[in-house]
């Protein structure tokens, strides 16, 4: 359940032209990131680092509520990256499902 939730949010990162530059590794830390700030409080930031590629970056779930339509747990986050140089940051929203895991919404 936890790996598509990671999946998942992680994959908005990697869809930008930074998010395509990271390493398997990267992304691992990164995953590892998303996982924590599921459960973070608001406005925890979450940082991770690759110390083999220079790559780094932080997770923050910025606010919570509830989707309208069917009553979900929702959370905003916020995601930084750096890769070689390049920072990008992006804002993604991401929403618990009956089986317990997180869906990009």
């Amino acid at each position: 359940m936890a790996a598509v939730a990671i999946g998942a949010l992680a994959g908005a990162a990697l869809g930008n032209e930074i998010g395509r530059s990271l390493e398997r590794a990267d992304r691992l830390h990164l995953s590892s990131a998303t996982t924590a700030a599921h459960q973070a409080p608001i406005g925890k930031r979450i940082e991770w680092k690759n110390t083999n590629s220079g790559s780094f970056g932080s997770v923050t779930a910025s606010r919570e509520g509830r989707y309208q339509q069917t009553g979900a747990r929702c959370r905003e986050f916020q995601n930084k990256l750096t890769v070689r140089g390049s920072t990008g940051e992006y804002v993604g929203v991401a929403c618990r499902v009956r089986d317990g895991s997180w869906m990009v919404m």
